[in-house]
């Protein structure tokens, strides 16, 4: 059980783990914020982006930063990392400090096997100790001795600062991913819609959907918020694909009694009381009025139309066994026997309607607003038109401190690396016409440079 234990803290502890992991994180976050998210593309780019770049949209819808980031393969490293790295961190200090104890004389598993053998004639040993301490105290390096009856051991370590400037970066790393399972836990993401005109308190029931909540629920800002209008705008040579949306909103903030208007874009959200919402897609809401044969309103309500870049899509009124589809022309024109648009503005709008009971059509035609058209004794009119837009409230929590902190941690890792951790060992044995002097080398990381540095200090032993 012991032994099974120390495997599952040296794979928990492990260095090579944690760095896999870490890069695996990265990757994902990096591959994340490369690929195009579809979610924040008009209308126009994303069928252009369709047939252009398939592969590349389909990637970006399956692979972008928020799915990725929301994932639980993402959290699951996040969570591991931190424990690991809390772990290694408390693995480092109990190591250091048994070297203290003595334990720095006992070689490493990555202790070079093969020892250099060399004999020094006519000297004491203690002339050679004297020259092993010089060369360690020249270069900085801090030097510890033990004796016994028939050898002394000498070791030169350094790495001091190297190993306090791992700690800082293991403590930076903790700290930055806690700033991952902050975002795990407590990221947010919801929808809401408006159409021109309407306004309302933002209340969780309000909410279109709801796609991630905080463990601790989800808290909306004491405001009652309302579309005002909502525009495109267009090139002159392309009246179908606008350049830029824009959403006109009307705040009203009840906790501090005050109201504003805000110009809301594709890049440029609704913030509330630190709370962004982003303007992700629109189109075309109808107000739909339909009659029963004595003339008492059966269905009279705005519709927010989701199909064809917001000009097309379907109603079922149950209560009455109906079904509709319906298709909105802002610009109506002609091509032929096809019936098309010649721009997105309300200039002649027309809807065509095929109204369905029990799978059966009966009723198919053309409707030029506010004109009334009768059906089996029914009545169908659309007295008006305005626009519809969707809000994605998003809250990323952790994302941003986490890549701040990760560059400061950074300055742990350049410090590990100029002085990392390294030791020789000096063993000396004295004999009748000299003495025997055997050495090795532990380098973690980097084995042919304290190979070379072993080979400086015997050549100054010898030279002295």
């Amino acid at each position: 059980m012991s032994r099974f234990c120390r495997s599952v803290w040296n794979f928990v502890t492990s260095r090579n783990v944690a760095v896999v992991l870490l890069i695996v994180v990265t990757v994902m976050l990096a591959v994340g914020a490369i690929l195009p998210n579809p979610v924040f593309l008009t209308e126009g780019k994303k069928i252009e982006m369709k047939i252009t770049s398939p592969a590349l949209f389909w990637l970006g819808e399956r692979f972008n930063s928020q799915r990725i980031a929301s994932g639980r393969v993402f959290g699951f490293i996040g969570i591991f990392l931190i424990l690991s790295t809390a772990l290694c961190s408390i693995d480092r200090l109990i190591t250091k400090r048994q070297a203290r104890s003595g334990t720095l004389f006992t070689f490493p598993d990555v202790t070079s096997q093969i020892a250099e053998s060399d004999y020094v004639p006519a000297i004491k040993s203690t002339s050679l100790e004297d020259a092993v301490r010089a060369w360690f105290k020249q270069h900085k390096w801090r030097v510890e001795s033990q004796e016994s009856v028939a050898k002394k051991i000498i070791v030169g370590c350094k790495g001091n600062a190297g190993f306090w400037g791992s700690i800082f970066f293991h403590f930076i790393l903790i700290t930055a991913l806690m700033g991952l399972v902050i975002y795990y836990f407590g990221g947010y993401r919801a929808t809401l819609g408006f159409t021109e005109g309407q306004s309302y308190r933002l209340e969780k029931d309000r909410l279109v959907h709801i796609l991630e909540e905080p463990l601790w629920g989800l808290k909306l800002p004491e405001a009652e918020v309302g579309l005002v209008k909502q525009y495109s705008l267009y090139t002159e040579d392309d009246p179908l694909y606008p350049i830029e949306h824009v959403a006109v909103f009307r705040v009203n903030e009840l906790r501090k009694g005050r109201s504003w208007d805000k110009e809301v874009r594709i890049n440029d959200p609704l913030v509330i009381d630190g709370k962004k919402f982003l303007l992700q897609r629109g189109g075309f809401s109808p107000r739909i009025t339909v009659k029963g044969e004595d003339r008492s309103v059966i269905f009279d309500s705005f519709v927010a139309l989701r199909n064809e870049r917001g000009t097309s899509d379907e109603l079922s009124i149950e209560d009455e066994n109906l079904h509709m589809e319906i298709k909105f022309y802002p610009d109506f024109i002609r091509n032929g026997k096809k019936y098309d648009t010649e721009t997105l503005e309300v200039k002649n709008p027309f809807f065509s309607v095929s109204v369905y009971r029990e799978d059966s059509l009966i009723f198919k035609g053309l409707l030029p607003i506010k004109k009334e058209e009768s059906f089996e004794g029914n009545m169908i009119t659309f007295p008006d038109v305005r626009r519809w837009v969707e809000l994605e409230l998003v809250g990323e929590p952790g994302i941003g401190f986490f890549f701040l902190v990760s560059f400061v941690g950074l300055i742990g890792i350049l410090v590990r690396v100029i002085d990392p951790d390294e030791r020789i060992y000096i063993i000396l044995e004295e004999v009748k016409t000299g003495v025997n002097m055997t050495s090795y080398t532990y380098s973690k990381h980097f084995a042919g440079l304290i190979e070379d540095r072993r080979a400086e200090l015997v050549e100054y032993i010898k030279i002295e």
